[in-house]
């Protein structure tokens, strides 16, 4: 199941999410929310 979660999390690329994986989108966020405060 780990294996899976990692795939699905770090190497699948999601249509809703641009075609990015979601640590990609996840990480996109959070440095836009960074910049925006600074």
């Amino acid at each position: 199941i780990e294996d899976y979660i990692n795939w699905y999390n770090y190497e699948r690329l999601h249509s809703s999410l641009a075609f990015k994986t979601p640590a990609e989108k996840e990480l996109e966020i959070k440095m836009f929310n960074l910049n925006k405060s600074a």
